[in-house]
């Protein structure tokens, strides 16, 4: 499965022709945040709707599963690595930057289940 992510996050696993392909990625992030207000402990739950915040700031609201590659991953990483702060100004904990960036391919790798 991490063979396949990689390739997918590298541009080279084609799922263009796919429906779930067309869906914007922050609508579907979204929903993925909803499902985790629903079923997981609360500090999961915000971290998913922090990572949305930052998401949101930073994708553009139209961009689709077909347009993500290897350059939109590297420019979210060094966003949330760089740029992204937190709502008192100050830059974004190791800790945060971690999480908030797995939360992000975790909604990729579970496009990566769906096509399968």
């Amino acid at each position: 499965m991490s063979i396949r992510k990689a390739e997918f996050v590298q541009g080279k696993c084609d799922l263009k022709n796919t429906t779930k392909s067309k869906r914007t990625f922050l609508n579907y992030f979204a929903e993925k945040t909803e499902e985790k207000q629903e079923q997981d402990s609360s500090n999961n739950y915000g971290n998913w709707f922090s990572t949305h915040q930052h998401l949101k700031k930073i994708i553009s609201k139209n961009l689709t599963f077909d347009e993500i590659d290897e350059n939109l991953v590297k420019k979210v990483r060094s966003y949330f690595d760089n740029i992204a702060r937190t709502k008192s100004d100050l830059p974004l904990s190791q800790n945060s930057k971690y999480s908030y960036f797995n939360k992000f391919k975790a909604a990729l790798g579970m496009l990566l289940m769906m096509a399968i």
